[in-house]
């Protein structure tokens, strides 16, 4: 058992003594105040010290436990509040410069990473990648403006989880580009887990004024992710906003003052909502959950992508910037033989319902840009990952979705090669071509409802788990965060 869950039973252990502690303190605090003649501040300062001594005792387990940086488990250094987006990267941030410790698995070229008070800061800064931000906040060196600007954007998987700045896909792109376009920059605006709506806020508010000569978009996982960690669609509205911690901690929409900060002042009341909301988000998003699996039958969130996607499109063409699609790869597809599907699961944090529910939402995507085709050009990077297969194809990903460094070189170059091919990729450096041609009001005729056979084949797995008198803890999800971090 790791030192991360053994910690979080022991936070529990301590909470549920601490809530009941409180609730009695409570209890006796009303009855005394009502009942005795004893001075009736004696007792409310009597309950808040033990509030207080409560809070302080978790404060030492948590030292003792992860040391002096135990902040850093709660709160990102990297990834701080954004009142325009919701979160961003820290401008001008580098892992090796920063002193503290940080406790995001994709910042370590090992994604299993346990990191506890008993692991050396050297041992740590030996593990961890070489990432760096510009000024701007983006996974970047410097921008020169004086060259040719392309701008990769999405989520985690352009970011690029566990590698270094020059082993991104975006990276491996440009080298590969610049062979024959020496002038050409490529930068990395993807964010851990943004979706549709950041992305389209930050082309907004940030990217124009690069003046890019085109966008790749790289993303679609995590339109579903947002749509059922909230509460299973429930709480899910098109284009929510979140800050960092609703996002990925607690899963949840916004709250109200004064709950929505008070976690910051108090690590009990923080640990309170975690445990409350992780209980719900646990339950949920179950794979062996039938109520799960309906989300795979809703297209809320592929409608809403498809509008964003069309605000994308529509000011590309206003700005005479060229838009290019990406539709990213997956460690299992439907296609996967048994014996290749079997492997992956043995060898990955995979299981039989989740490698089901992770290809049917790969096939989706797909099926969505293959229609969005028609008015955009979609660079399929499965073709280029179809050779590779069973234990070789494992070798490509860290999970079932996030490229290990000879992933993102295989897509990289994958990616520069198609754009190489398309004829009007070196008309829109030239400036010869414009948007025009890009038929961007008909995206709203993209049908992004499941065809029969899909449909079909979720309502077996429904009712294969409706059926089933309980749920194999085989078929939970991760103990970690997945699908986006």
């Amino acid at each position: 058992m790791t030192t991360l869950k053994i910690c979080s039973y022991f936070e529990k252990f301590l909470l549920s003594h601490f809530l009941l502690y409180t609730f009695i303190n409570l209890l006796f605090l009303i009855f005394f105040l009502n009942f005795s003649e004893a001075p009736k501040n004696y007792f409310l300062i009597s309950f808040l010290l033990s509030l207080v001594l409560y809070e302080i005792t978790l404060r030492i387990i948590l030292l003792y436990t992860y040391g002096k940086d135990f902040r850093n488990k709660f709160y990102s250094p990297i990834l701080k509040e954004n009142h325009k987006f919701g979160f961003i990267y820290s401008s001008n941030f580098s892992f090796k410069k920063y002193k503290k410790k940080i406790f995001e698995k994709w910042a370590y070229y090992n994604n299993q990473i346990e990191i506890n008070n008993d692991v050396s800061d050297d041992e740590l800064n030996r593990n961890l990648t070489i990432f760096n931000t510009d000024e701007f906040g983006f996974r970047n060196k410097k921008i020169y403006k004086s060259k040719e600007l392309i701008f990769c954007i999405g989520g985690s998987t352009t970011a690029c989880n566990n590698c270094d700045d020059n082993e991104t896909w975006p990276q491996v792109l440009e080298r590969s580009l610049q062979k024959k376009y020496p002038n050409l920059q490529i930068i990395n605006s993807g964010v851990q887990a943004w979706y549709s709506y950041n992305n389209l806020l930050k082309i907004k508010l940030d990217i124009l004024k690069f003046k890019p000569k085109a966008i790749i978009i790289h993303q679609g996982w995590n339109e579903e992710f947002v749509f059922s960690s909230l509460n299973l669609g429930k709480q899910w509205s098109p284009n929510i906003l979140r800050n960092f911690l609703d996002s990925n901690i607690f899963y949840k929409k916004t709250g109200f003052w004064p709950t929505k900060n008070f976690h910051k002042y108090s690590y009990s009341f923080f640990l309170i909502k975690r445990i409350f909301y992780w209980n719900r988000f646990f339950k949920n998003m179950n794979f062996s959950n039938p109520e799960r699996w309906l989300m795979l039958k809703k297209d809320d969130y592929l409608k809403n992508w498809v509008n964003n996607i069309k605000e994308i499109v529509s000011i590309a063409n206003e700005n005479n910037i060229h838009i290019f699609f990406v539709d990213p790869p997956c460690l299992v597809e439907r296609s996967d033989s048994v014996d290749d599907r079997k492997i992956y699961i043995e060898s990955s944090r995979l299981n039989k319902w989740y490698a089901m529910y992770q290809s049917i939402s790969s096939y989706r995507i797909s099926l969505v840009l293959e229609k969005l085709n028609k008015y955009i050009p979609v660079i399929k990077t499965k073709e280029c990952f179809e050779g590779y297969t069973g234990k070789d194809r494992l070798g490509l990903f860290h999970d079932e979705i996030h490229l290990t460094s000879t992933g993102n070189e295989l897509l990289g170059k994958f990616i520069s090669k198609k754009l190489i091919q398309n004829k009007n990729f070196e008309k829109v450096l030239s400036k010869s071509i414009l948007n025009s041609s890009v038929h961007y009001k008909n995206i709203n005729s993209i049908d992004t409802s499941n065809t029969d056979l899909i449909d079909f084949e979720i309502n077996q797995i429904i009712n294969i788990l409706s059926n089933s008198k309980k749920q194999s803890k085989k078929n939970l999800i991760p103990d970690d965060r997945y699908t986006t971090f």
